[in-house]
């Protein structure tokens, strides 16, 4: 019996091919198809009970129930009703106790596959391998119920018993084998039916498009391309459509373009998929001469009157020369950014030709500054496959095509030929290789608008390496150069004025200090002299001798504070005073330290010292030595200035402001000496006849110290009248 089932097995794959042989007749007449293909399974079945398992004389078993379920499956109602009308004919010529059992087994299956084919709206694309297994389940079941119910007992069901098993088991299988290489065939003939039908569609609309419209299957080789190609690849459309997919595109765009389509397999097999949608991608291809291309790619399925995806149908746009602008514009704007950076020249120049060779063939780039007392160029960035230069060593390129862009002050594009033309005029002589291809242009100082140096490119293959375009490109790429090369020898030059103005600051600095110490060393010995002498005449003294000591002490005095002055001011002109900034509390300084400190000096001069402090909070921030200073000496001038009366230090505070004023009954100041009374050096009175000693330091310190901690100065005077002077400061707190 095994052996009868397998050969019943070998004829459904013949039943396959001859099938796929008589598909092409579709496209003609269905009728016609349905009624070869019904005779085609008709005749099957009879070779399949010619191949039988015989039970008993007139009852055997053979694969007619696996034919007879596939013809309802994939033959139809036509084909079904002829295969059941041929194999029924030739059953009952058989004849036999088994015969009305034989029909049945014809009939039953048939009919089982019609219904399924009904249920999947006569679309046999639909089956899967489970649909196909449980067909030929079904149809083994009714042919096997046939049997036990027509043939008498007990001689059906001991049929059934003997062969239910491997019944079950072979004649599924086999339905499953013989459906898949039905239905593999059927989907193939209906994709190329289909790719075929849209092939001629797109020939009688693309023959004069200039985007490139293309067809492929669902493993993205070419089936149809438009005329187009040849001016978009180089390609004749014979010759495209020999290529394999690999010579099409580079392995990582033939990466994306699989995985692109795996997710939208994917995609479409969702119940909500978007069966109309498109996509757009941006991908490279491969030109006949080996180059890129860059390409906008808008692509959807191609569909069978199923709404299964076939193919792809889509259209190609060239969009390399708007990448290329737009990379253009990115490049530019870098190198205008990174021109104002802090890096070396030999640093911008190697991150331009980086960024050069991303749009233009420029493996061999240079930039040549020209110097004109020698009449030499130094190369400060270069490479070359052919010719070999050392950087910054002096060269002569004279009346060589670099040379020559250098005189015109004009960028060039000169290709072989027209280089050849200008030497035979004498024009330009050749310096190093010959190019097919040169491209330059001047580097422009723009400070003396004179050309300073060369940039450019040459190609030794192709003679359209470079366009017009890319030579506008070059030209602004040489203007950020200038002005980069411009900025670093504007920032040397500052560099070595600045080296000196250190030095200058340094040196005066040392100056002052060495006067400082040449100064103060013979006025202390004078005074510690001076010391020593009067404690070694104590009975020696008289008024007279004491007014002179006094005298010396005075003058040591005020030389010492002259001298501190103009090393304080120093300090403060040279940015060399370092603050030491923490919470003060003015009432302490003003109160405790200066109002003790210059009490007897009031004293000496008949004066009334005030202090006054309205203030519950007068704690500020601050540098301790420098508020101290402004203090020290607004009340030293107060007290100067002032011959009878007070002087008076009052602390107040408004809003978030504390406030020192300082206020006299002394000579006062005129209106027009108030408007310079900050300015160094500057006294009311000058000459060697005025009246009071000073270096005209105090008020421009005051004022500078007062800067320094974020305070402000003002000043109300009146000639004859005296003078108030208050320094507002904030509070903490």
């Amino acid at each position: 019996m095994l052996k009868s089932l397998l050969l019943n097995a070998s004829l459904l794959i013949a039943i396959g091919t001859l099938f796929n042989l008589l598909y092409n007749l579709r496209r003609k007449s269905k009728l016609l198809f349905g009624v070869l293909v019904g005779i085609l399974f008709g005749l099957s079945a009879i070779a399949g009970m010619n191949l039988p398992y015989q039970y008993a004389p007139g009852i055997f078993y053979d694969g007619r129930s696996i034919i007879l379920t596939v013809a309802g499956l994939f033959g139809g109602p036509v084909s079904a009703a002829i295969a059941v009308v041929v194999a029924s004919i030739y059953r009952i010529t058989l004849g036999g106790p088994g015969v009305i059992a034989g029909v049945a087994s014809i009939i039953g299956p048939a009919l089982t596959g019609l219904l399924i084919r009904r249920y999947y709206n006569n679309n046999p694309l639909n089956y899967s391998v489970g649909v196909l297994f449980v067909a030929g389940f079904l149809g083994s079941i009714v042919m096997l119920a046939s049997q036990t119910l027509i043939i008498p007992i007990p001689s059906g069901w001991n049929i059934v018993k003997q062969i239910w098993l491997p019944v079950m088991i072979v004649f599924p299988v086999a339905t499953v084998l013989l459906g898949l290489i039905l239905s593999n065939e059927e989907k193939r003939i209906h994709s190329e039916q289909l790719l075929s039908r849209e092939r001629e569609k797109l020939k009688l609309i693309t023959d004069n498009v200039t985007d490139v419209v293309w067809l492929t299957d669902l493993n993205f080789r070419p089936t149809f391309i438009s005329p187009s190609v040849s001016n978009l690849l180089g390609y004749s459309v014979e010759e495209y459509l020999k290529l394999k997919v690999e010579d099409l595109y580079p392995p990582e765009i033939l990466m994306r373009i699989n995985k692109w389509l795996n997710e939208e397999l994917a995609e479409d097999k969702r119940a909500d998929a978007d069966k109309n949608r498109n996509r757009i991608y941006e991908i490279q291809q491969y030109r006949k001469d080996g180059s890129l291309v860059e390409l906008s790619v808008n692509v959807r399925f191609l569909r069978n009157e199923y709404g299964e995806p076939v193919g792809l149908i889509g259209v190609s746009r060239d969009v390399t020369e708007k990448k290329k602008n737009e990379k253009v514009k990115e490049i530019l704007y870098d190198v205008s950014r990174i021109s104002a950076a802090e890096i070396g020249l030999v640093e911008f120049a190697s991150h331009i030709h980086k960024q050069i060779k991303s749009i233009l063939r420029a493996e061999n780039f240079y930039i040549a500054l020209y110097d004109k007392e020698t009449d030499l160029y130094k190369f400060i960035y270069h490479t070359d496959k052919y010719d070999e230069y050392v950087v910054n060593e002096p060269v002569s390129l004279k009346d060589g095509l670099t040379d020559y862009v250098r005189k015109n002050a004009k960028a060039s594009l000169i290709s072989r030929s027209e280089d050849e033309k200008l030497r035979e005029k004498g024009v330009i002589n050749l310096v190093g290789r010959e190019a097919v291809i040169w491209m330059g242009a001047p580097i422009i100082n723009s400070s003396r608008g004179e050309v300073i140096g060369v940039i450019a490119l040459q190609d030794y293959e192709s003679e359209n390496a470079y366009t017009e375009d890319d030579l506008r490109t070059l030209e602004i790429i040489a203007s950020q150069l200038g002005l980069f090369i411009d900025r670093v020898k504007i920032l040397e030059e500052l560099k070595i004025a600045k080296e000196k103005a250190e030095l200058s600051d340094r040196l005066k600095t040392e100056f002052m200090a060495q006067m400082s110490h040449e100064i103060r060393t013979p006025i202390n010995i004078i005074t510690g002299s001076m010391q020593l002498i009067m404690d070694e005449l104590p009975d020696k003294k008289n008024p007279e001798i004491e007014e002179l000591f006094d005298s010396i002490n005075i003058a040591a005095a005020r030389i010492i504070r002259t001298i501190d002055m103009i090393l304080n001011y120093s300090e403060l002109q040279t940015d060399s005073y370092e603050t030491n900034i923490k919470i003060l509390d003015l009432e302490e300084i003003l109160k405790k330290k200066l109002v003790g400190e210059f009490k007897i000096s009031a004293q000496s001069k008949g004066i009334n010292l005030k202090y006054e402090c309205n203030a519950k909070n007068t704690r500020i921030r601050g540098d301790e030595y420098s508020v101290h200073q402004i203090f020290a000496n607004l009340i030293d001038n107060a007290l100067k200035y002032t011959h009878e009366g007070e002087v008076k230090i009052t602390v107040t505070e408004t809003g978030n402001k504390v406030k020192v004023e300082i206020s006299d009954t002394g000579i006062g100041m005129s209106e027009d000496f108030l408007k310079k009374i900050f300015t160094p050096f500057t006294q009311e009175e000058s000459g060697y006849t005025r009246l009071y000693d000073g270096n005209g330091l105090g008020l421009a310190l005051v004022k500078k110290y007062c800067q320094l901690n974020k305070a402000v100065i003002d000043v109300k005077s009146r000639k004859g009248e005296g003078s108030v002077f208050s320094v507002l400061f904030d509070k903490i707190g």
